[in-house]
């Protein structure tokens, strides 16, 4: 155990010795946790420091980078859109809630955080502002991928997919299955971190043949990944890390990770082991891939010298050393981060993963050609699919069934970090159409003028007025299940994607006790909200913000000390309604200025608008509602309906949105009229 990681555990061992701890000493032992990426104990540490000075901006900053980097985005963006309310406060939150939004699809946001953020770093800001519109295009692509799931995932994090013959490799933190010597010393428990599993491809839906690859007797964690690329011998490199289940793998700061060769026996296993001559104290050295029948080492360090963070190198085995590595320069590198390469020898491309390199968000994963014996050509992203708004890294080929196996954070998965694995997707040439299809019109600057009505509505022209007609639809669209109707769409304002509650309590168990909370619903109604594995007791909900702070503070001068505003999207399904603000009485009741959510049945979603309708694919999204065809002069407007509640209508949002569509949104037919409710 190193140094340094033996005076972070003396710190931490500290917090919980001490009688009482005031802020200043919570901040030293949160920072140190933080340090040593123990973000669970960093997070409740922070959060009492915040309990004591809410305004402290350091520790909500850190707070929300624990969270964000322990992978969970909402609380982190809940904790960003309270930061950025502040009169001061780190400047690189502007680009760090610009990065989760852009990873939750939300990219218009995304760019208006990387805009503020230029006013700090001109060049970072803005390349991260026109990568969100880079994004757009990717999500526009067609699928050329068929992704599925592979069934060895665990529901803790599994990562970095190799191949030794017929048999997979791979990392995980699973501690499902257990050793001989865990039913011996149940104190055993697996808190030390991933250990390496072996399954025969093949078999790869029978997960209960999975297997460790090491013996008891051997080193088995903080192992991986591991790479057997070397065709003509036994060589092996991996790397030795101190990953934690459900925390991202790298930060550009990073000290732990350092590369080893060994010897490969005849199970896979390997011994015989000895470090990377080039390994460099103080900075972190790993994700090795062993190309060129085992005679070049493609790695990832953040030693200094490079072009940001983590950067990709290569190093030659001759005369049986290994030569100093040489980055790989700027067309593969960037300020960013790049990690776990995989080279294609037959023909001759590297892959690798970049969190800066225009992509979708997150890590996605490049292709790079190499064109001389140093020289490689510009990174050009894989594409949607196999790249989605999450992390997407450890890319390699199965030498036996040539499937592209990756891991991924991605929403979907069984657990933290899951491995998938790519077939190409086949193509129908009865759909194919060209290639130079023009972009969807934005109506946004085509609104009808008329009259309006008590709700701001523009008059409805008629179809008279239009000088409607159905346009015919080409027999190479498949209309199955969709039904089209002849309507006029009216554009008027965006609709709410997010309203605003305040978080009062938050209770372990469903069971809860809230009579306790009842005097609240004096500001609004009392809901519980089930979400992981508590249960959130919130008042609300409010659309203005302005509104949401005076109650706080209401809130809070009732005693009700660790309230907080919690901004996010509106999902009818996880609420229960506790408490009901129109049966209450209290005194010093502000309930006439609480704003109740519209009682709304006919929500719809609209898509996109085009000048041609024969431009529109029908058979990307009759599955996902109704189809209605609306008209607006020369333009025809594609609308998705048939959605009960608006919890139905954002699931088949986002499914629109991945599909291409995305500037797709949620309007409300009321009778004939298309209304977009006001975002505050």
């Amino acid at each position: 155990m190193n140094r340094k990681l033996l005076v972070g555990l003396f710190w931490v061992a500290l917090a919980f010795h001490s009688p009482l701890l005031n802020g200043q000493g919570l901040m030293a032992i949160a920072d140190k946790q933080y340090e040593l990426e123990a973000y669970n104990l960093a997070i409740d540490n922070y959060r009492k420091v915040l309990a004591g000075d809410p305004s402290n901006s350091d520790a909500m900053f850190k707070l929300a980078e624990s969270y964000r980097l322990s992978n969970k985005d909402n609380e982190a963006l809940n904790l960003y859109d309270q930061l950025t309310t502040l009169e001061k406060f780190d400047p690189l939150a502007y680009l760090n809630y610009g990065l989760i939004l852009k990873s939750t699809g939300e990219l218009d946001k995304a760019k208006f955080w990387f805009y503020k953020y230029m006013e700090f770093d001109q060049k970072i800001g803005k390349h991260y502002a026109e990568s969100c519109e880079k994004a757009k295009i990717l999500l526009g692509e067609d699928e050329h991928y068929e992704i599925s799931l592979f069934t060895g995932n665990s529901a803790s994090s599994d990562f970095g997919a190799s191949f030794d013959g017929k048999n997979m490799i791979y990392s995980s933190f699973r501690n499902d299955l257990k050793r001989d010597a865990d039913s011996k010393n149940k104190s055993l428990i697996h808190i030390q971190g991933n250990q390496l599993f072996s399954l025969e491809e093949a078999i790869e839906k029978q997960s209960h043949n999975i297997e460790f690859l090491r013996g008891e007797l051997k080193s088995s964690y903080h192992i991986g990944p591991v790479d057997y690329s070397d065709q003509n011998g036994s060589l092996v490199v991996y790397t030795k890390n101190n990953f934690k289940n459900g925390v991202k793998f790298v930060r550009s700061n990073d000290t732990h990770m350092s590369l080893f060769f060994a010897e490969k026996d005849q199970n896979s296993d390997f011994n015989k082991e000895r470090p990377f001559p080039y390994n460099e104290t103080g900075f972190s050295t790993g994700f090795g891939y062993l190309a060129n029948k085992g005679e070049t080492l493609y790695f990832a360090s953040n030693r200094p010298g490079g072009y940001g963070g983590y950067d990709l190198y290569v190093s030659y085995l001759r005369n049986g050393s290994w030569s100093i590595p040489v980055n790989l320069g700027d067309s593969v590198n960037s300020p960013g981060n790049e990690i776990t390469p995989f080279f294609d020898d037959q023909n001759e491309k590297l892959y690798f993963s970049s969190d800066y390199h225009f992509g979708l968000g997150g890590f996605d994963i490049f292709i790079s050609e190499k064109t001389g014996d140093l020289t490689y050509s510009s990174a050009i992203n894989i594409g949607k699919g196999i790249n989605s708004l999450s992390d997407d890294y450890y890319f390699v080929i199965s030498p036996n069934s040539g499937k592209y196996y990756f891991t991924s954070n991605r929403l979907g998965g069984k657990g933290l970090d899951d491995i998938y694995y790519a077939t190409p997707a086949e193509v129908s040439n009865d759909m194919a159409i060209e290639t130079s299809m023009p972009p969807a019109i934005d109506l946004n600057d085509f609104v009808i003028e008329g009259s309006n009505n008590k709700n701001g509505n523009a008059a409805l022209a008629s179809e008279e007025d239009m000088g409607f007609s159905l346009p015919v639809i080409d027999n190479n669209f498949s209309m199955v299940d969709a039904r089209l109707v002849a309507k006029q769409e009216v554009i008027l304002e965006a609709p709410p994607t997010k309203v605003y509650f305040i978080q009062v309590a938050a209770l372990a168990n469903s069971r809860g006790n809230v009579s306790t909370f009842d005097r609240l619903t004096s500001y609004g109604n009392l809901y519980k909200v089930y979400k992981s594995n508590s249960t959130k007791i919130r008042l609300g909900y409010y659309y203005d913000r302005d509104e949401a702070t005076k109650i706080l503070s209401s809130v809070k001068s009732m005693g009700y000390n660790d309230a907080f505003i919690v901004h996010e999207s509106l999902v009818t399904s996880e609420l229960e309604l506790v408490g009901n603000s129109s049966s209450s009485n209290a005194k010093g009741s502000i309930s006439s200025t609480y704003t109740p959510a519209p009682e709304v049945t006919n929500y719809k979603i609209r898509l996109a608008s085009y000048t041609d309708p024969l431009w529109f694919d029908v058979s990307r999204v009759n599955d996902l509602g109704e189809i209605e065809q609306w008209t607006k002069g020369q333009y025809t407007i594609f609308i998705l309906s048939g959605y009960g509640s608006l919890d139905n209508a954002e699931k088949a949002m986002v499914k629109a949105k991945n599909r291409g569509f995305t500037d797709a949104h949620i309007v409300i037919d009321n009778n004939g009229y298309l209304e977009k409710l006001k975002q505050n």
